[in-house]
């Protein structure tokens, strides 16, 4: 089976300034990702980022990105589930939200920010783990 990336899309993306006048608050990350897969779409998924922080110059955003991938043959139950998806394909996805992140947070008058690399490999792991123990 062939798999491209075929596009990025940004679904939601909310700023709020805190015009309080407070302190700047300290950087904090949420972060997490989810396949999705149209029940009329046989070659084709999409992985979703759903991602929150705090600047440190007081901006709250919140980013839902979609990247799409291709593949040429129709995806299996079996590949639904499999390493691929919750491995390789963010770690595919993910630098293009990194770079988009820290060019709009530029473009937005704040100081740019990068992400954290992400091992998705031992989110994987972990997440094995955890439904093994359970």
């Amino acid at each position: 089976m062939n798999i491209q990336l075929k596009d990025n899309i940004l679904d939601l993306f909310k700023l709020e300034k805190d015009l309080s006048g407070s302190d700047k608050p300290e950087e904090t990350l949420s972060f997490g990702f989810k396949p999705e897969f149209l029940e009329n779409e046989f070659r084709s998924y999409d992985i979703v980022f759903n991602m929150e922080f705090k600047h440190r110059e007081g901006a709250a955003f919140h980013v839902l990105y979609r990247s799409k991938f291709t593949t040429d043959t129709d995806i299996t139950p079996s590949f639904k589930t499999s390493p691929f998806i919750f491995v390789n394909s963010p770690a595919i996805a993910y630098p293009f939200l990194r770079a988009y992140i820290a060019n709009i947070m530029l473009l937005s008058g704040y100081d740019p920010i990068m992400l954290p690399t992400v091992n998705f490999q031992k989110l994987y792991n972990d997440n094995q783990k955890k439904l093994t123990d359970s």
